[in-house]
């Protein structure tokens, strides 16, 4: 037992320091053998999701036909990935919410009869061991390109538990949380498709010159014009070799990643050096150009913000001087369709 800590911010009313444990002090390894003729659901671990049913993902079962190679889980119990091949999904660790299901061989399974298991599971999928799992990934898992870590090995992780009380507490609200994000997932989800829906029928198909839906009293065919018509200046970003100019700090170099779905994002930013910069002054993105990208995720269109003007791109189309400024935000949107992007 050992050494206590506490963290930055707590419920009302607690105050005592957690204490520090070795995780396999306070767990019981669970290794129930699913009988045969079981119905339990077989369930798989997401790093996204926890547990979802198997069948959601695969036309069989990992594990095989023989259901020796499951484990039977109920409810409460934990169960974490030991061998993976991608490092983000190692070692996610989530507590079953149903009341039983079988397991695949590639989980370890455990339970903790004195504690909160969802406490745990958040805490064991926080991120906060990431590091640590690594370190005790075996060397020969390492040479086979698979990633294994054993049951001992993450048992032996050092973890600070409270009390049970503030373990249910910190539980309670990251569960509420989570409630929230899945509302306003399902929320954006329907809202995605209602936009799909929209740029399908507000739009005319190829061969038409009429949407299928029209705001009331517009009847008028739409008129077929080239690009050029309507932009006076198209033009290519630079195309080529560009990482010799990469520097950690400098320019902001827009690039394809940054532009998608109408928006520019700065998800990712890549920095160039002031000569390269300077190189490109005559194909600096101005305030209101349209850009288009030419390669991956072809045909995705954003308009240059004010914060962007003066910026230097790569591999995108520049559309630049429209007949009108309402035309720049009716194309980035008619862009976006389907078959635009195909053709």
């Amino acid at each position: 037992m050992s050494e206590i800590n506490s963290p930055a911010i707590r419920f009302a009313g607690f105050t005592d320091a957690w204490e520090e444990r070795k995780l396999g002090e306070i767990a019981v390894e669970v290794m129930r053998k699913a009988e045969e003729g079981s119905v339990a659901p077989v369930m798989m671990i997401s790093a996204a999701s926890g547990f979802i049913d198997q069948s959601t993902k695969y036309s069989s079962d990992n594990a095989g036909s023989s259901l020796k190679n499951y484990t039977l889980l109920i409810e409460g119990e934990l169960a974490y990935n030991h061998g993976y091949s991608k490092l983000r999904n190692f070692g996610s660790c989530f507590d079953l919410k149903v009341a039983e299901a079988r397991i695949p061989f590639v989980y370890h399974a455990f339970s903790m009869p004195k504690d909160n298991p969802s406490f745990f599971a958040y805490y064991l999928n926080s991120g906060m061991f990431d590091g640590e799992l690594k370190k005790r990934v075996s060397s020969s898992a390492r040479m086979d390109g698979l990633l294994n870590i054993s049951y001992a090995e993450y048992m032996s992780l050092k973890i600070s538990r409270p009390n049970i009380a503030e373990q249910q507490k910190i539980s309670e609200l990251i569960s509420k949380v989570d409630r929230l994000i899945t509302l306003h997932q399902r929320e954006h989800d329907k809202t995605v498709n209602i936009k799909k829906a929209l740029l399908e029928k507000m739009f005319p198909k190829d061969g038409n010159d009429k949407p299928e839906i029209r705001f009331a009293g517009f009847t008028d065919a739409w008129e077929q014009r080239k690009l050029g018509d309507v932009y006076s200046k198209i033009r290519n970003a630079f195309v080529g070799t560009a990482t010799p100019y990469y520097v950690k700090e400098g320019h902001f170099y827009l690039e394809s990643n940054n532009v998608k779905d109408g928006q520019i994002n700065r998800n990712t930013e890549i920095f160039i050096n002031d000569e390269f910069y300077e190189r490109q002054k005559d194909n600096w993105l101005r305030t209101g150009d349209l850009v288009m990208v030419q390669s991956g995720h072809v045909g995705h269109t954003a308009i240059i913000p004010p914060e962007l003007d003066n910026t230097a791109a790569h591999a995108l189309i520049i559309i630049a001087n429209p007949i009108s400024k309402s035309i720049r935000i009716f194309l980035t949107i008619n862009f976006r369709q389907d078959n635009l992007v195909k053709n």
